[in-house]
């Protein structure tokens, strides 16, 4: 994979930022949302099909897992 230069910047207070995506914001937020649908008691498969209905089929049950694996 080839990652260019201008893609990643770093800041002590910001974290790092990719893509102007910030990575530490991501964790935190795959993180609280892991918690939240836990806390509903819905599967990974329930919230890609709830997804899927509002905003595409682009998020099925291995989509969710890899993004809440991130956190």
């Amino acid at each position: 994979m080839c990652v260019d230069e201008d893609t990643i910047s770093s800041s002590s207070h910001d974290g790092v930022v990719v893509d102007g995506v910030n990575l530490d914001e991501m964790r935190e937020f795959a993180k609280q949302f892991k918690i939240r649908r836990l806390s509903l008691g819905l599967t990974q498969t329930q919230v890609g099909q709830a997804l899927s209905v509002t905003e595409g089929p682009s998020y099925s049950q291995s989509a969710i897992c890899r993004f809440v694996v991130y956190s």
